[in-house]
């Protein structure tokens, strides 16, 4: 097959998920019956995957290139920017336990 042979309407016309389906993961709305779909989605690769996502802390990309690129150029004091770091860091550890 030709990659212009590709249809990728019709490709995904042949892998379609039922629209109440995706439409509560997208909500995450609790429905009768979510328990079950929920317990057959999280015994798959895919929801063990999505579930080890959904334990990450939220990153804030926008930040994480800010102080790369401060690295970089010698512009980012590390002293009392790494300080504040650990502290929230503790923070949350003490919180958790």
């Amino acid at each position: 097959m030709k990659t212009s042979d590709f249809n990728l309407q019709s490709h995904a016309e042949s892998t379609v998920v039922p629209l109440d389906i995706a439409n509560r993961f997208a909500s995450m709305e609790q429905e009768p019956g979510d328990d079950e779909l929920l317990e057959c989605i999280s015994s798959t690769p895919v929801g063990k995957l999505l579930r080890m996502i959904s334990t990450l802390p939220e990153i804030r990309q926008e930040k994480v290139c800010s102080a790369r690129m401060q690295i970089a150029n010698g512009d980012y004091d590390l002293g009392p920017n790494l300080d504040e770091a650990l502290d929230r860091v503790l923070e949350e550890f003490i919180a958790e336990g």
